[in-house]
């Protein structure tokens, strides 16, 4: 993994105070109310680094508070029960309404957080139907009154810079000097605040070789996991959405040179696809240029899916996830969604993300994340890799036969995958079966794609160029989205996948499907062998690869 090599975007960020529910009462400014320390607010850096000034008073700054669920333990047990074919509740996804009516926090205490934020002088612009979110903005000062902090820039620390694999020296940021301090009634039921500091950034999973001779064409990888039956037989990609998470600059231009180099059925208008969109989330702006993982991400989709429809929620200079996330759930409009970045989050701001994941699920999206090109020592970029509710894809290398059948498969020595305590996620009860560790907590990859392979690297275009130097999982996650809209395709054709309540045709986390396929030769290429450091290929799941790589075709015929 490389680190993302960004500018440091003043003075705007979001925050996220997360909340859960209780008893509420109308809150007013003023000191004679007793204040609560909220736990693991403050990023920890900021406990090494030098501070070198405070933030103007006036500073304008957009926070977004974030609610937990009144009763966290019933929306897990529901969720439980969308995949079991013998549950009444077998894919009833709900609306982000319902999940409010259902799960979330009672009316008063949802007004109660919104008149403390009124009384410190901050206006509400957002208050989503689900909510669990309210979206403010007001001035540095009105928000230090608000959370009971100071807003002070500082000087990251050298350890902290070498922790991060930064090359861009000692990093100058702005951070909350303490935890949020906020009334008693309140105090209890925040998480987390995200976004009243700007060190955090996504490292992007992008990863750069030597130039390759002869890249892999969105062909090969669908004749060498067998999804070209599907694509042959017109599912390729129409009536699905497939979003895209993104924290880097793009242009839609090059997707266009990606379809007409491959003669893809995407429409164009002006060089660019009709069916691909941008949506800047909180304010932000998407730059024309940027890094790469931009604009390789939707093309991998397009290689797949071309006619599907394509949504790029976009914050290029946002300091955690939650801005995208939250945004995502609250449209509901993707069917599937795919990550390529890696973060480095405090205890509280995962708690805060889970939540926001944790009701994808409960919409029926299905999450991939790309497992990281790290190999074993994926520290400290654990999430979202960690959390149960994504699908976390990792990367082989693949030798394809001159038609582009599927010849050999190696684990790829830079496939992140691993387990750790980070977040508290323990292992799902569906993470089981052959090769899967006896381990407290949640192990990934859960399935693999490939990431490099005989032919050298993928070919996508970028900054007008036909770029065929890089691999990575970050390849491997969106071409497996684009494959599994496919599958929901064909399977909503053929009656497989009906609407629910909500009018919705989704699979939703597709984890514990794909651990009862371990041992399936008909749907689970087995990767038994190579190794990503640590960890070696072995028979049935394993750290490199997960459960193994996918029979598109036949897993369309066999999910129930």
């Amino acid at each position: 993994m490389q680190a993302s090599r960004r500018r440091l975007m003043w003075p705007v960020l979001a925050a996220i105070v997360a909340l859960a529910s209780l008893p509420a009462f109308a809150l007013g400014k003023g000191s004679a109310t007793h204040k609560t320390e909220v736990p693991a607010t403050r990023i920890d850096q900021v406990a090494r680094a030098l501070q070198i000034g405070h933030v103007a008073a006036n500073t304008s700054l957009d926070i977004i508070v974030a609610l937990n669920f009144s009763h966290p333990e019933a929306i897990e047990a529901y969720n439980a029960e969308l995949n079991d074919p013998a549950s009444p509740n077998f894919r009833q996804f709900l609306t982000p309404k319902e999940i409010g009516e259902r799960f979330g926090p009672a009316q008063a205490d949802y007004d109660a957080v919104v008149a403390h934020l009124q009384a410190n002088g901050l206006t509400i612009t957002k208050t989503p139907e689900n909510r669990m979110t309210v979206h403010a903005t007001g001035t540095a000062a009105q928000m230090e009154s608000a959370f009971g902090v100071k807003i002070n820039t500082y000087r990251e620390s050298h350890q902290d810079r070498v922790a991060r694999g930064g090359p861009d020296g000692e990093r100058a940021f702005f951070s909350i000097d303490r935890n949020v301090q906020l009334p008693d009634a309140i105090a209890p039921m925040v998480t987390s605040v995200e976004g009243l500091q700007n060190y955090t950034h996504p490292i992007l999973l992008l990863h750069h070789l030597k130039k390759a001779s002869s890249p892999f064409a969105p062909a090969d990888v669908r004749t060498a996991y067998n999804n070209a039956p599907l694509f042959s037989g017109g599912d390729t990609g129409s009536g699905r959405t497939v979003a895209i998470s993104n924290w880097d600059g793009l242009n839609l231009t090059n997707a266009g040179d990606f379809v007409t180099k491959f003669g893809l059925p995407t429409p164009l208008s002006g060089g660019q696809p009709t069916n691909v969109t941008i949506e800047n989330v909180a304010g932000d702006t998407t730059s024309t240029s940027g890094e790469g993982e931009g604009d390789l991400d939707p093309q991998m989709v397009l290689g797949q899916a071309p006619l599907a429809t394509i949504i790029i929620y976009s914050n290029p200079s946002g300091s955690s996830p939650l801005a995208v996330l939250e945004q995502e759930v609250s449209d509901n409009k993707a069917d599937i969604i795919s990550e390529s970045y890696g973060w480095s989050l405090s205890s509280s701001a995962i708690s805060s993300c889970h939540t926001q994941h944790t009701m994808m699920t409960t919409q029926g999206i299905t999450y991939l994340c790309a497992s990281g090109d790290s190999g074993s020592k994926v520290s400290p970029y654990w999430y979202p890799d960690v959390d149960p509710n994504i699908t976390v894809v990792g990367g082989t290398d693949l030798t394809v036969s001159s038609t582009g059948a599927r010849s050999t498969e190696t684990g790829w020595s830079d496939s992140g995958g691993g387990t750790s305590s980070t977040g508290g996620f323990t292992k799902p009860s569906w993470q089981t079966g052959t090769g899967v560790p006896s381990t407290t907590y949640r192990v990934f990859p859960d399935v693999s794609s490939n990431a490099t392979g005989s032919k050298g690297a993928y070919q996508f275009y970028y900054e007008g160029k036909d770029q065929t130097g890089y691999v990575g999982t970050s390849f491997a996650s969106p071409v497996t989205a684009a494959m599994l809209a496919e599958v929901e395709q064909y399977m909503i054709a053929k009656g497989k996948i009906t609407a629910n309540s909500a009018g919705k045709y989704r699979l939703g986390n597709i984890n514990s499907y794909l651990y009862s396929y371990i041992g399936n030769t008909s749907i689970l290429y087995d990767v038994t062998s190579g190794k990503n450091g640590s960890y070696s290929c072995t028979k049935g799941w394993d750290y490199v690869t997960g459960v193994g790589t996918l029979n598109f075709d036949n897993l369309a015929t066999t999910l129930p």
